[in-house]
């Protein structure tokens, strides 16, 4: 009986260490792509945080109040900009994020069709 209980909290303390540590809160696991190890990755809501908060950092994006979704990690971006110029940084900041997929940029140029 000893040895049973002695297994389990052997057992016990990497999960109770990374709960301690912060490790078993926030985020998802699931399967590396072509590794068979663990990754965390990042809900949706955090992804759009950290895209909304780039595009907030940036000077030449701030004033649009670009659009932002993510569903499982796949971003859309909607609205207009003034220029192809602010439309590329803002899919090139879009991409930069973690956990992010793949971005389909729907941002409009005003002016153009």
């Amino acid at each position: 009986m000893r040895i049973v209980l002695l297994l389990l909290l052997v057992l016990a303390q990497p999960a109770c260490t990374a709960l301690m540590v912060g490790g078993g809160s926030g985020g998802a696991y699931e399967p590396a792509r072509g590794g068979g190890t663990a990754t965390m990755t990042m809900s949706d809501a955090e992804i759009i945080a950290e895209v909304g908060a780039a595009f907030d950092a940036d000077p030449g994006l701030k004033m649009f109040g670009l659009g932002i979704r993510c569903d499982g990690g796949n971003v859309t971006l909607s609205g207009s900009v003034d220029t192809y110029a602010a439309r590329e940084r803002a899919e090139k900041l879009a991409i930069a994020a973690h956990g992010v997929r793949s971005v389909d940029n729907q941002i409009r140029v005003k002016g153009t069709r």
